[in-house]
């Protein structure tokens, strides 16, 4: 979160303010009653701990223990998509196929790394499960 930039001329009040600051990440949410079991299940693939301390660490829990703006992301409820789709030529203009994954976001990025796999004429390998 350090490292996330401010847009020129917001300071610390306008950086709360937006939806995408720092500072409104780190507010508690409105949705106290959040689960991680997918996020607990691919940290524990990737043999490391999600346990409490890592959990205010990374963001989603604050200090008092409750839920960030950030939590509901990486939680069993994350309400962002994925779209991925393919075209026919260069254009995009012409669909040969197209999904969107919803659920949790660990469970996403698996789901749609097995879905471009079924696109890859050219075999390569991409690290899917190492979370390190």
């Amino acid at each position: 979160m350090e490292d996330m930039r401010r847009i020129e001329g917001g300071g610390a009040e306008s950086e709360r303010e937006s939806p995408g600051g720092d500072g409104y990440l780190r507010e508690a949410s409105p949705s106290q009653g959040l689960a991680f079991s997918a996020a607990r299940k691919a940290f524990s693939d990737g043999r490391v701990r999600f346990g409490a301390g890592e959990k205010r660490a990374l963001g989603p829990v604050d200090e008092d223990g409750r839920f960030t703006n950030l939590a509901p992301l990486p939680s069993d409820r994350c309400g962002h998509t994925l779209e991925i789709a393919s075209f026919e030529g260069c254009t995009k203009v012409v669909f040969e196929a197209r999904k969107e994954f919803s659920g949790p976001l660990f469970k996403q990025l698996d789901d749609s790394l097995d879905y471009l796999d079924m696109f890859n004429h050219i075999r390569s390998e991409i690290g899917r499960k190492e979370r390190t």
